[in-house]
């Protein structure tokens, strides 16, 4: 399986993309972290909480150490479900 460098906060023309370490499970939840890379740049989320059943349809295990990237894009609501 190929791997590719996981870019981490990067701001293009109407996305945003931002990376996860895994920072605690909770009961259903695991918490994830922001990964920055500027320690003077602003989280764009900051902490995000995952089901753990999404998470482990993707493979997610307990003692996984992969990061989560997630891509913030705005789009017209005709486009949901598309």
């Amino acid at each position: 399986m190929a791997t590719t460098k996981a870019k981490v906060n990067n701001v293009t023309d109407n996305k945003i993309i931002c990376c996860f370490e895994p920072e605690k499970p909770t009961k259903n939840t695991v918490k994830f972290a922001e990964i920055k890379t500027d320690e003077f740049a602003p989280f764009h989320i900051g902490t995000t909480y995952v089901q753990k059943a999404s998470l482990g349809s993707m493979g997610y295990k307990s003692d996984d150490t992969r990061v989560l990237r997630v891509t913030l894009e705005l789009v017209d609501r005709s486009e949901i479900g598309k």
